[in-house]
C-alpha cells in the first residue's frame, strides 16, 4: 500500500510529469491525496487505486479499479482504464486515443470523452455529468436506457449537472435530453431532433444549425436551411445567434440566457427579455414584432478601416459603425439599452427606431462615449437624435432616461423628449461645474 501526497498538476488538461509517482511495474492500493499524482507509464499497470480530491492520476499505461473520490484521472492516447467509479466532485478525463471501459459516474461525477477518445460501457446514474462531443465515441446506459454516442451521431444521450454535448458540423443527434445543468451545443451544420429541454437546461446554437425539440415554452425548432427560429428559450448560459438573413420568431431569454444577431439577422413576433438576459446587436437589426425588455440590449462596438468609411461611420482615432434597432413596439420593463454615442462633433449615435407601434414602460438609457472624452461639444439644433419614432409612432412621457449621467469635455448632456415623439440627448447650456 503506497500513499501520494505530491506531484499533483490538476485541472483537466493536464499532462505527463516528473514528480509524484512513476508507476512503470505494478501498483497495488496507491492512495493518492490531496497534492498527489501518480503516473502509470506505458508499460505500467496501477490497480486499486484511490484518488481524493486535488489528487490526480495520469495514465499512459493500464489503470483498473480507480476509485475517484473527488480527485482527477487522466487517461492518454495509449492509456487504458478499467473499471473507474466516479463519485462526486471526481472527473475521469478521456483524451484522443484514450479508452475507458466500464466507468460508472455517480451523482456529481464527471465523464469527459475529448475528440478520438473512446468510453464504453459507461454507466451515467442520475445526477452524474457526460461531456463530449459527436467527434468522440462514448456507449453506455443512462437513467432512460442506453445511449451511443460513435460515427458522428448521438441516440438517447442525457445531459444534466454539468454535461454538455456539441454535434459538430455533419453531425447529429436523436432523443436527447437536456435536463437540470445540462448544455446541448449545435454547430451550424449539425442537426439535432427530438431533443428535451427542462428547466435549468441550456442550448447554443446558430440559424445555421437544425433543431427541433420541446422546452418550458412548448415546441421549438430551428432551420438550418431557411435559417429561421421559432420558440426558443435562452437561459443559464444558454445563446443564439441569428445569422444574417435568419429569423428568431417567439423568443424568451431568461436569466444569463444571450440572443446575438447579426447585421441583416432580423425578429417577429414577441421577443422576451427577462432580467438578467442579454441581446446584443452586431448591425442593423429589425424587429417587426414586439420587444418586451427587462434585461439588456447592447450595441456592438465594431470598428471599421479607414477605407471603409461611410457617412453612418464616425471618422475618428477608432472608426465606430453606428447601428440601428427598429421595432414595432417596445415595452420595457426596467430593462436597459446600451447605445454608443459621439459627443465630439460628430453627433453619431446608435438608434432606436420605433416603426408605427409604441414604446410603453420604463427603459433606461445607458450610453458610452465612444468619442475623445476630453472634446465633448455643445449640441445645436435639437440634439443628437437616439430614439426615432416614425410612421405615427408614439412614445410615453417617461419612457426613456438615463441610466447614469453622461459628460464629455466641459459639458453634461440631458436625455429629451420632443414633441416630435423622438429622444435627443442635449448638452446643458452652463458647464460643468467641476470645469
Amino acid at each position: 500500500d503506497t500513499v501520494v501526497n505530491t506531484g499533483a498538476e490538476g485541472g483537466p488538461d493536464a499532462e505527463n510529469g516528473d514528480t509524484g509517482q512513476f508507476v512503470r511495474g505494478n501498483a497495488v492500493r496507491t492512495t493518492i491525496n490531496e497534492n498527489g499524482r501518480q503516473i502509470v507509464a506505458a508499460e505500467g499497470t496501477a490497480n486499486t487505486t484511490v484518488v481524493y480530491a486535488g489528487g490526480d492520476q495520469t495514465v499512459h499505461g493500464h489503470a483498473l479499479d480507480t476509485t475517484l473520490n473527488g480527485g482527477y484521472q487522466y487517461v492518454h492516447n495509449g492509456g487504458t482504464a478499467s473499471d473507474t467509479v466516479v463519485n462526486s466532485d471526481g472527473w475521469q478525463i478521456v483524451k484522443e486515443g484514450g479508452l475507458a471501459d466500464f466507468t460508472t459516474v455517480n451523482q456529481k461525477g464527471k465523464l469527459q470523452v475529448n475528440a478520438d477518445g473512446t468510453a464504453t460501457n459507461v454507466t451515467l446514474k442520475q445526477g452524474g455529468a457526460l461531456v463530449t462531443s459527436t467527434a468522440a465515441t462514448v456507449t453506455g446506459s443512462n437513467r432512460l436506457g442506453n445511449f451511443t454516442v460513435e460515427n458522428g451521431n448521438a441516440d438517447g444521450v442525457v445531459l444534466e449537472s454539468g454535461g454538455r454535448l456539441d454535434v459538430l458540423e455533419g453531425h447529429s443527434a436523436r432523443k436527447t435530453l437536456v435536463d437540470d445543468g445540462g448544455t446541448l451545443a449545435v454547430s451550424a451544420g449539425g442537426k439535432a431532433t427530438d431533443v428535451t429541454m427542462t428547466s435549468g437546461s441550456a442550448l447554443i446554437a446558430d440559424s445555421g444549425a437544425t433543431v427541433e425539440g420541446t422546452n418550458a415554452s412548448g415546441k421549438f425548432s430551428i432551420d438550418g436551411t431557411s435559417g429561421q427560429a421559432s420558440g426558443l428559450l435562452l437561459e443559464n448560459g444558454g445563446s443564439f445567434t441569428v445569422n444574417a438573413g435568419g429569423l428568431a420568431s417567439n423568443t424568451t431569454v431568461g436569466h444569463r440566457g444571450t440572443l446575438m444577431l447579426a447585421a441583416g439577422g432580423s425578429l417577429s413576433g414577441r421577443t422576451q427579455l427577462s432580467k438578467g438576459a442579454s441581446m446584443v446587436l452586431n448591425g442593423d437589426v429589425v424587429s417587426t414584432g414586439d420587444i418586451v425588455n427587462a434585461g439588456e440590449i447592447r450595441f456592438d462596438n465594431q470598428t471599421t478601416p479607414d477605407a471603409a468609411l461611410s457617412r453612418a461611420v464616425a471618422k475618428g482615432d477608432s472608426p465606430v459603425t453606428f447601428h440601428k434597432l427598429t421595432t414595432s413596439n417596445l415595452t420595457g420593463q426596467g430593462g436597459t439599452i446600451n447605445m454608443r454615442v459621439r459627443l465630439d462633433g460628430s453627433n453619431a449615435s446608435d438608434q432606436l427606431v420605433i416603426n408605427g407601434g409604441q414604446a410603453t414602460g420604463k427603459t433606461w438609457l445607458a450610453f458610452t462615449n465612444v468619442g475623445n472624452s476630453n472634446l465633448g461639444v455643445a449640441t445645436s439644433g435639437q440634439g443628437i437624435r437616439v430614439v426615432d419614432a416614425q410612421n405615427g409612432a408614439t412614445t410615453e412621457e417617461g419612457a426613456f432616461a438615463l441610466s447614469r449621467p453622461l459628460q464629455a469635455g466641459a459639458f453634461n448632456y440631458t436625455l429629451n423628449r420632443d414633441s416630435d415623439e423622438d429622444w435627443y440627448l442635449r448638452s446643458e447650456n452652463a458647464y460643468r461645474a467641476e470645469v
